[in-house]
C-alpha cells in the first residue's frame, strides 16, 4: 500500500476508539456501523481503480472484519439506461459517486436523470439489498 493510503486505513482504524462526548450507545453503534461502510465503500472504489490490489487487506488495515463491512447486493444496470457507470479508466468531466451503491457516473453529461439533483443516484432503482 502507498502511504497515502496507509494513512487512510490508520485513520478508520484510529476512528473506531474515537472520543466523543456522547453517551448514547445508539450513536455509538450508528458510528461504528457507519465507519465500516465508508470503509468498505472506498475499499471496493480503490481496489476497482486499481489503487489497491485487496479491498479485504485494506479492510484489515482499517481493523474492520469483512463481514462486518457491510455487504451490499446490486443489481446490474440495463445496457439500454440512460446513463452508464463509469469503468476504470473512463474519463469524465465532472465524476459523481454514489455514497450508498458506489457507482461513478459522469453528472455533466445531460440526460433525462442528470445532472443528479443533490444527494441522488441515477441508480438508485438498481441498489437491490444494500445493507
Amino acid at each position: 500500500m502507498t502511504d497515502a493510503i496507509k494513512i487512510m486505513a490508520e485513520t478508520f482504524a484510529l476512528a473506531e476508539d474515537a472520543p466523543t462526548s456522547f453517551e448514547d450507545e445508539e450513536w455509538l453503534d450508528g458510528f461504528e456501523a457507519a465507519r465500516c461502510m465508508i470503509a468498505a465503500r472506498l475499499a471496493e472504489n480503490l481496489e476497482r481503480a486499481g489503487v489497491i490490489e485487496s479491498a479485504s487487506a485494506f479492510l484489515d488495515a482499517c481493523g474492520i472484519p469483512e463481514d462486518d463491512a457491510g455487504e451490499t447486493e446490486l443489481l446490474p444496470v440495463p445496457e439500454d439506461w440512460p446513463v452508464q457507470p463509469l469503468q476504470s479508466g473512463d474519463k469524465a468531466e465532472r465524476p459523481t459517486t454514489c455514497g450508498t451503491c458506489g457507482r461513478t457516473w459522469d453528472d455533466a453529461k445531460v440526460t433525462g436523470m442528470t445532472p443528479t439533483p443533490s444527494a441522488r443516484c441515477p441508480f438508485e432503482a438498481f441498489h437491490g439489498d444494500v445493507a
